[in-house]
């Protein structure tokens, strides 16, 4: 389970939990859960959240998503990092990305980096077709979302 992969205290992002007594607008079914962020962007979106009064709910890490990951040739499991739920009813599965990592690398850029576009392509489109078959859309907020 996610929830099992602690936030690391030597990362080069900023990560850790946030105490269920500051959120107000969580899901029923994640009470009593822990609620990780695990970069700045993560924190300010769930800041984001508790503050904009047209979601009403939202999550941390719910969901589990099977996806075929072409680089290690296997089917492995994605977790989103948040489903919300607006004023009007309408479920969002987010993913919350750097903005570099969520465009198509170039022939210059690191290995690193174009591993990941194919991992997390691979996991967005997954995460596309789950949220079509569960009536959900699925977006990727940048910080360019927080300008």
């Amino acid at each position: 389970k996610i929830k099992n992969n602690k936030p690391k205290k030597n990362s080069r992002y900023h990560q850790g939990y946030v105490p269920q007594r500051f959120c107000t607008k969580l899901f029923q079914s994640v009470k009593g859960e822990p609620i990780i962020y695990r970069s700045g962007l993560e924190l300010q979106f769930i800041q984001f959240c508790e503050n904009n009064p047209k979601i009403l709910r939202w999550a941390s890490e719910p969901i589990k998503i099977p996806y075929f990951n072409r680089i290690r040739n296997k089917t492995q499991n994605y977790y989103p990092d948040y489903i919300i739920e607006n004023n009007e009813g309408v479920r969002c599965i987010v993913e919350v990305k750097p903005y570099n990592q969520t465009v198509k690398p170039d022939a210059t850029d690191s290995g690193w980096l174009k591993e990941n576009w194919v991992k997390n392509t691979d996991k967005w489109l997954a995460a596309k077709e789950f949220a079509n078959k569960n009536n959900m859309k699925f977006i990727i907020v940048t910080e360019k979302f927080f300008l």
